[in-house]
């Protein structure tokens, strides 16, 4: 009888506390391969970002979520997917509904506006299905809060908040990483690496914060200064990953800025003080979603493809691609608009193929 009441109570204890997670990532592989996927978003969205990356090995399989998008669901959905998928590999599949069974996943974020972080604050990082590894973002702005500028447009001190509050909250077990300024890391993955580059400065103080002003907002009211500036510094200082795997390359450049078609301004100078042969990749997002233009668009193509004529440029916003489509036609790059639909990539014996 005591045995019995022993064995009772340490199962009653194991409940309290709740099973070991199962982790559907370590599902094998036998051909080690990455699969890239930038989701497409509502129309109502327009400049929502988000990017899925996967490689699978024989270890099992890594997961990085870039940005995440508006909450809209779309990258939620994709992860749910992926869990799915896996679990059908496992022969597991009348688990998808037991929170038990759970994916790993890094955050990999640009900067903490709405359109790229709110999906994993209303809807990714509170699911119990879900099991954040890693979140790694920028450093906060030393832009002075109240006074000349507006805080409610400044994400630093508000979205970034709720991006913390949440892992707090529901991940507990997440590693937070600032990417410091002027500073290039690595992280490794099987079969690869990925490369994190800070913005060269904090744009929102000193000899940076005076440039943006008289760059872009010279002849604005003050008002526009105090509403928009806020926006310009956190788009100016992105953190931009690059992903290499087998050899290929793809560059996520988030919003950084550039649209006085000067040589000196944001995008311009991550470009020098990393250089273009660090930086050049085989898929490039187009910054900004596209916004950008022209302006972006000799650079872009000169400086960050490896070859113009076989190498990608990603649009992200449907406005943007009427307009960035014309800029690049001159260069002969191949555009995708991933404002239409997913725009998919498969890394595998060194090879990049576009998914249909």
């Amino acid at each position: 009888m005591k045995k019995s009441a022993m064995v009772l109570a340490g199962c009653m204890m194991a409940a309290a506390l709740g099973a070991k997670p199962v982790y559907v990532n370590d599902t094998a592989t036998a051909k080690p391969r990455m699969e890239v996927v930038f989701l497409k978003q509502p129309q109502s969205d327009n400049k929502s970002d988000a990017a899925l990356l996967v490689t699978y090995a024989p270890e099992g399989v890594e997961v990085f979520l870039v940005d995440g998008g508006m909450p809209n669901c779309t990258a939620l959905k994709a992860l749910l997917d992926l869990r799915r998928s896996l679990l059908i590999q496992m022969g597991k599949q009348d688990e998808e509904k037991n929170p038990d069974y759970k994916l790993r996943f890094t955050s990999l974020v640009t900067h903490c506006h709405p359109d790229h972080i709110g999906e994993l604050v209303s809807n990714v990082l509170r699911n119990p299905f879900f099991e954040l590894e890693d979140l790694y973002l920028p450093e906060a702005t030393a832009l002075p809060t109240g006074g000349n500028y507006l805080d409610s447009h400044n994400s630093d001190v508000n979205e970034r908040i709720a991006l913390l509050r949440q892992i707090r909250q529901f991940q507990k077990r997440a590693d937070i990483h600032t990417v410091p300024f002027a500073t290039r890391e690595e992280i490794s993955c099987e079969g690869g690496r990925i490369e994190l580059y800070g913005p060269v400065t904090d744009w929102g103080r000193g000899e940076a914060l005076q440039y943006l002003i008289g760059t872009y907002y010279a002849q604005a009211s003050p008002e526009k200064r105090k509403n928009d500036v806020p926006t310009a510094v956190i788009n100016s200082n992105c953190v931009w990953y690059r992903f290499v795997f087998q050899g290929k390359s793809i560059l996520f450049t988030g919003d950084v800025m550039k649209k006085a078609r000067r040589n000196d301004e944001p995008f311009d100078r991550m470009l020098d003080f990393y250089g273009p042969q660090s930086l050049r990749s085989d898929i490039v997002k187009y910054p900004h979603h596209g916004i950008l233009r022209n302006p972006a668009a000799p650079r872009l193509v000169e400086d960050l493809l490896h070859d113009p004529e076989r190498s990608f440029v990603i649009v992200t916003a449907m406005t943007a691609w009427r307009e960035s489509v014309p800029a690049l036609e001159p260069y002969h790059v191949q555009v995708r608009d991933a404002s239409k639909k997913d725009v998919r990539f498969s890394i595998s014996d060194s090879e990049l193929i576009e998914l249909p």
